[in-house]
């Protein structure tokens, strides 16, 4: 198999707000595209994904959205460790088609409710 690329998307300088209807959403932040880096799914690591996040500005906590999982809150899952690195590249390899798009999120607060 050939290399597999992926164009990032990153959201920031938001935070987490659930509805009175019970939905989270990301909201009131930034988005970031980075059509312009080459991110390979087999050699992708928290490294790369932390100084992407430096150039946008402060960086506190990196996650990562699975678009196939209806709910925000089940589908956002924090990048810590090498195992989360994993992870992601695995679902980045069943869900990656051609040059797909996925969502990597800064939010690192509690939600907070809003009426």
């Amino acid at each position: 198999m050939g290399d597999r690329y992926v164009v990032l998307v990153f959201h920031h300088g938001g935070s987490l707000v659930r509805h009175p209807n019970g939905e989270l959403v990301y909201a009131n932040g930034a988005i970031e595209r980075f059509d312009d880096v080459e991110i390979d799914i087999d050699t992708i690591n928290l490294g790369d994904l932390v100084k992407l996040y430096e150039s946008l500005g402060s960086y506190e906590a990196v996650h990562w959205l699975d678009k196939e999982v209806p709910e925000l809150e089940t589908g956002l899952n924090e990048l810590v460790g090498n195992q989360d690195i994993r992870d992601l590249c695995d679902w980045l390899r069943l869900n990656a088609e051609g040059n797909r798009v996925s969502y990597i999120c800064r939010a690192c607060n509690q939600p907070a409710s809003v009426s």
